[in-house]
């Protein structure tokens, strides 16, 4: 198994501005570098203090989901044929762009067509790919909310997750504990809440 390693430089961002980083042709790889720098922005405001706060995923800290982005995004480079290595230490955010970056690539190379193995299942590799977004802008609202810190993501890039979310999100992964019950949200509810409802989270 290879080595832990840190990165060979400070973490690359995608713009400073969630907003700016809407691409003009969404599919699965361009909103998750999209929902990348999103994610990235609010993890550029979490210090080494804030790691033990509770979020709203599960019972999870700060801490705890930060690993757990990280684990998902080495699974989700390994699916697209990647050893994605994590780095041995940094902050919050260079640790998750490390991997994320990696994974991206990945799948950048591979690309959508065909599919990939989910444990002993098939699964289409665009489906899988999907995932990426749901997972960073997903749990950049958990941090966010976990902080005090605000999502910056438009509402093109929201809408696009949420769609695919409602493919990706299906009733077994609920009753197997992957995902909560979706929440009713109200009429006047914003896109990036309907998805964060739609995730089995409470918007307040």
């Amino acid at each position: 198994m290879p080595a832990k390693r840190m990165p060979d430089e400070p973490a690359k961002t995608a713009g400073t501005d969630g907003r700016a980083a809407t691409p003009s042709d969404l599919n699965q790889l361009t909103a998750a570098e999209a929902t990348l720098a999103i994610c990235q922005n609010v993890l550029r405001g979490i210090g080494e203090s804030d790691l033990d706060k509770p979020t709203p995923c599960s019972s999870f800290t700060i801490g705890e989901l930060a690993d757990h982005l990280i684990g998902s995004m080495v699974g989700l480079g390994g699916m697209a044929g990647a050893a994605v290595i994590p780095a041995e230490s940094g902050t919050v955010e260079s640790r998750v762009t490390f991997v994320a970056q990696q994974a991206l690539d990945a799948w950048h190379g591979r690309g959508l067509e065909g599919t990939v193995k989910l444990g002993d299942s098939d699964m289409p590799a665009g489906g899988a790919a999907s995932i990426l977004s749901l997972e960073l802008l997903i749990h950049a609202w958990d941090f966010a909310v976990a902080t005090g810190q605000q999502v910056d993501v438009s509402d093109q890039v929201a809408h696009y997750v949420l769609d695919l979310a409602r493919q990706v999100i299906q009733p077994q992964g609920r009753q197997d504990g992957a995902f909560a019950a979706a929440i009713e949200v109200g009429p006047d509810a914003d896109i990036l809440d309907r998805l964060i409802a739609f995730s089995g989270r409470a918007v307040t």
